[in-house]
């Protein structure tokens, strides 16, 4: 998993000062629009941060992973939702702090083929920064963007390296729950880093049938409030309502309904 991999890519912001709503500033690739990659990310949206929210289960960055089909080819991306780096200069026409999203993705045939979990996507990506992303145009022309996977992803602190079995358990239930529609789930101390979260998210994926990667949608965190297309992601206390599962302590059963690749015939995945 040593080879170059192309992304599509793209960055949702403002410029500073900017009254009109958030649109892509820049993209690069050969096989989507910038219009169809903006598409992408405001489809999958998690929500609208509060801020910065260092410390707190809500924290920024956002990372979500998104199943998207473009003509008759899958994609599999990922969204990077982050507190600008200086905050007092990133700001709009009405004072507020712009909330930049960094957008890659890539055909699921060369996920699957170079990269294999959410692990490797993000840790691919994460390298280029919005600082680089901005830059991009000037280098590339709007090209793809070229970046070396480490043959096996370093694990980041705070990450899981071999699950406690109450995580596991936890996993199992919120795979069998993720077959029949959307979960949440708990943000426990366990999984308090987003490094964590997604090697959680990747356990799930894992437990599913073959073939889910391409129609799975998740995330570190998901404004459970809003309106969402993510079938599996982190969020806050639904007050015992809706599909939440703890983790740690998870009970409850899934029921299994007509699936297409094990997950249901209509999964929540964007397409063209």
């Amino acid at each position: 998993m040593t080879d170059t991999v192309g992304f599509e890519w793209a960055l949702l912001g403002k410029e500073p000062g900017q009254r009109e709503d958030y649109q892509i500033l820049c993209a690069g690739g050969a096989r989507l629009r910038p219009a169809t990659l903006e598409r992408i990310i405001q489809h999958f949206s998690p929500g609208s941060p509060a801020g910065e929210r260092a410390g707190e289960p809500d924290a920024l960055p956002w990372i979500t992973f998104t199943a998207a089909t473009s003509g008759e080819t899958p994609y599999v991306g990922v969204a990077i939702r982050e507190w600008p780096a200086d905050p007092t200069r990133a700001v709009d026409a009405t004072g507020r702090v712009v909330i930049p999203t960094r957008f890659f993705c890539l055909p699921l045939d060369d996920f699957r083929r170079h990269l294999g979990s959410f692990t490797a996507l993000y840790e691919a990506v994460r390298v280029a920064t919005v600082s680089h992303l901005r830059r991009l145009p000037e280098v590339t022309g709007g090209q793809a963007l070229s970046l070396h996977p480490a043959a096996s992803p370093p694990r980041r602190e705070g990450a899981l390296a071999s699950p406690a079995l109450r995580l596991l358990r936890g996993a199992v239930v919120t795979a069998a729950l993720a077959l029949d529609g959307p979960v949440v789930v708990r943000p426990v101390p366990e999984l308090a880093s987003h490094s964590a979260r997604i090697a959680f998210l990747d356990l799930v994926a894992a437990l599913l049938p073959a073939g889910a990667e391409g129609a799975l949608a998740v995330g570190t965190w998901v404004d459970v409030a809003t309106s969402h297309r993510l079938r599996v992601a982190f969020g806050q206390d639904l007050g015992g309502t809706g599909r939440q599962v703890d983790p740690t302590a998870p009970r409850g059963s899934a029921r299994r309904t007509r699936t297409t690749n094990g997950l249901p015939a209509t999964p929540p995945c964007w397409r063209t």
